[in-house]
């Protein structure tokens, strides 16, 4: 977790829980977030993006698994949902692609700055402003 933390900085959130490591972090940060994680540990997989509806917000987490050491960590930001937009790091992690779409088809999260976002599950003719994950 030291040198989570260390390439990170102070300011920025980072907890250990049951051997987990949690990065809390402003959307705006998330892309220096990741570049840094990968820079540092060069071995790093992506194991998956999820979202979830708080009710007001949508928080997005980035699983990651640190091969080197051993450790998941996950890093985690909030959007309203009033403004559910990210940036992409399709040009960081080229695996994201799917699972950014994704996030936007069931949660309506704009991933900005991605190649491609579309439709990967739901049919053609699915209503535009409704996302199936979101709690209303």
């Amino acid at each position: 977790m030291s040198r989570v933390r260390k390439i990170l900085g102070e300011e920025v959130e980072v907890k250990e829980i049951s051997g987990h490591l949690t990065v809390q972090c402003q959307r705006e940060e998330v892309r220096e977030i990741l570049k840094k994680i990968l820079d540092e540990f060069r071995e790093v997989h992506l194991t998956t993006i999820v979202g979830c509806d708080l009710g007001e917000e949508i928080e997005v987490t980035y699983h990651l698994y640190l091969h080197t050491e051993r450790k998941f960590l996950a890093v985690r930001t909030r959007v309203p949902k009033s403004d559910a937009k990210i940036p992409s790091v399709t040009e960081l992690i080229p695996g994201a692609e799917l699972y950014e779409c994704e996030l936007y088809e069931m949660l309506g999260v704009r991933a900005e700055g991605h190649p491609r976002l579309r439709r990967v599950f739901l049919p053609e003719d699915y209503p535009e402003d409704q996302y199936p994950l979101r709690r209303s």
